[in-house]
């Protein structure tokens, strides 16, 4: 008897986390559905009772809407990553974690973030013609302490002197730093992917 007691409580454990599980799928596809009304196709990597990792296109003015639109106290954004395509629209990815009365993300950096990621001085990859020497590809946070910015220079050199001051510039963040570059080859010749992580501006 007390064999078969145990044998049904771990059956209604099994059932009940099962249904957990479920509900918070549920969450994640509410997300999803939200961002496809708002912004069209959205494209699942994965997803799962926990995490969920997806990408779809919006313009570079929407990114904080779309940030809004999916952070309330069960979703919350774990990373959001922009890439620079052409002049309107960006490429997001975006992974999602779910859970009970989580915090909402600061507000503060929410908005900061997307003026970086709207700002006309960034010599974005789509707008090269700007600045052919220097591009940012793409822009990346979990908003946590640090902004992490890539992209591609013709020269080292011209991170500090074209670039560094732009995001100096930039009243979102503060304190760039060179984390490292790789040189790779072209048609056009040798180029340089850097990295850069940035702080959030002085407010914060």
């Amino acid at each position: 008897m007390r064999k078969l007691l145990l044998y049904m409580v771990c059956l209604f454990l099994v059932f009940a986390e099962g249904a957990q599980a479920q509900d918070l799928d549920y969450k994640f596809l509410d997300a999803i559905k939200i961002l496809e009304n708002k912004f069209g196709t959205v494209l699942p990597k994965s997803i799962n009772s926990q995490t969920c990792d997806f990408s779809f296109s919006a313009p570079y003015a929407k990114i904080c809407d779309l940030i809004t639109s999916v952070d309330n106290k069960n979703i919350k954004i774990e990373k959001i990553t922009i890439f620079g395509r052409d002049k309107e629209m960006a490429a997001i990815a975006m992974s999602l974690v779910c859970g009970e009365n989580m915090p909402n993300i600061n507000a503060q950096k929410v908005s900061a973030f997307c003026n970086l990621c709207k700002d006309s001085r960034l010599p974005w990859v789509s707008n090269k013609g700007k600045n052919k020497n220097i591009t940012v590809t793409m822009i990346e946070t979990t908003f946590g302490d640090n902004v992490t910015i890539k992209g591609i220079a013709d020269k080292s050199g011209l991170v500090f002197s074209d670039l560094f001051p732009i995001l100096n510039g930039i009243r979102s963040i503060s304190a760039p730093f060179f984390e490292r570059g790789k040189f790779f080859d072209t048609e056009d010749g040798r180029k340089m992917e850097y990295t850069l992580q940035c702080k959030w501006g002085a407010k914060f």
